[in-house]
């Protein structure tokens, strides 16, 4: 996959006389009219905002997550109209390997562009004063003789593996040597008044709605086929485990098989998932799969496009989970058909009880 590049990390700064603040930020959507940067809310708190600048052109605030006591923010630039947006990605487990780009001020009017790595200690659930729930957070160590400083808030942090974004650089501690993220979790939310407002979508801010009612568009797959988009799962039964049910029942049909396969259950408060789909008849299977989560998540329908082994799985890896509920999914079978698919967690052998009791 292909790294971030340094037109899609940006410098935010104030361009009013004497101001040297700084903090950093990325592209996460443009329409062809402008780019949209994340940053985080406190970077730019109190600015004045005609003096605002990305990259040293103008910009204005467009979407403030305070409101929601969220620390985010979302910039329009239109000089960025054509700046690449970097990915995001919904979950990353602890110990993976992680970096970030990000600005500090020298002196004067000049400012060094860095690269900081290290790891994801924990996950955490970061909660502003005004906000009505938390989201989720990574506490993030510092490896290699990185640190975190003042100047790097906003910065993505991104992951080695996948070069995708998990989160946004918001607080440092411990002297630089640890900082905090907010999720992605936190730009959707921060993203959802602009769509009340008529902005586009970002691709990461798929609805599933949206996608499953345009029933009569049809989508090619590799053998030059075309299968009808997914079909609308049946009605809720479960408001505890909402997807019990709903995918009739059973994790193995028409040769594929939904498996859960847990890979860390070491924190009291979290356990990590794989929700991985087999071949069973050895025929390739088409991507996407889309996977419906618990209703807690603040998206709780994640497709996934790519597919692994040489077609033979797809998998949607390192979900938390704070205890067992029902999974559902939507596949192709060998002939195109999309079929469905449930697994509840609680039939995982070995699931601690602290999990299987909330």
């Amino acid at each position: 996959m292909a790294q971030p590049t340094q037109f899609s990390i940006v410098l935010i700064t104030s361009a009013q006389a004497g101001m040297r603040d700084s903090g950093s930020g990325f592209v996460v959507h443009n329409d062809g009219e402008a780019g949209y940067v994340a940053t985080c809310a406190h970077v730019v708190r109190g600015w004045d905002p005609d003096w605002l600048q990305v990259n040293g052109v103008k910009a204005s605030i467009v979407s403030d997550g305070s409101a929601q006591g969220l620390d985010v923010a979302v910039l329009r630039v239109p000089e960025l109209r054509e700046a690449r947006p970097l990915q995001l990605k919904e979950f990353v487990r602890p110990g993976a390997s992680v970096y970030g780009y990000c600005f500090k001020h020298l002196y004067g009017d000049d400012y060094v562009r860095s690269r900081a790595e290290g790891k994801i200690r924990r996950l955490l659930s970061m909660q502003g004063k005004s906000a009505q729930r938390s989201v989720a957070a990574w506490e993030v160590v510092a490896e290699d003789g990185s640190s975190f400083e003042p100047g790097n808030s906003g910065s993505p942090l991104i992951e080695a593996k996948t070069h995708r974004v998990v989160g946004v650089l918001s607080h440092a501690q411990q002297d630089g040597r640890a900082g905090i993220a907010i999720s992605p979790e936190a730009i959707r939310r921060a993203w959802a008044p602009l769509q009340q407002k008529g902005f586009s979508a970002p691709a990461w801010f798929e609805s599933a709605d949206e996608v499953l009612d345009q029933s009569s568009q049809r989508t090619p797959n590799r053998s030059g086929k075309s299968s009808p988009l997914p079909p609308r799962p049946g009605p809720i039964h479960d408001e505890e485990d909402p997807q019990r049910g709903r995918f009739g029942g059973k994790s193995e049909r028409a040769g594929r098989k939904l498996l859960p396969v847990v890979t860390d259950t070491k924190d009291p408060n979290y356990f990590y998932v794989d929700f991985v789909v087999h071949s069973l008849d050895g025929t390739p299977i088409e991507p996407p799969a889309r996977f419906f989560l618990h209703d807690s998540y603040p998206k709780n329908v994640i497709s996934q496009p790519r597919a692994e082994e040489g077609g033979q799985t797809i998998a949607l890896r390192d979900v938390y989970a704070y205890g067992a509920y029902t999974v559902g999914c939507q596949v192709r079978d060998k002939s195109g058909k999309w079929i469905e698919l449930e697994y509840d967690l609680a039939r995982v052998k070995g699931l601690p009880k602290r999990f299987l009791e909330r």
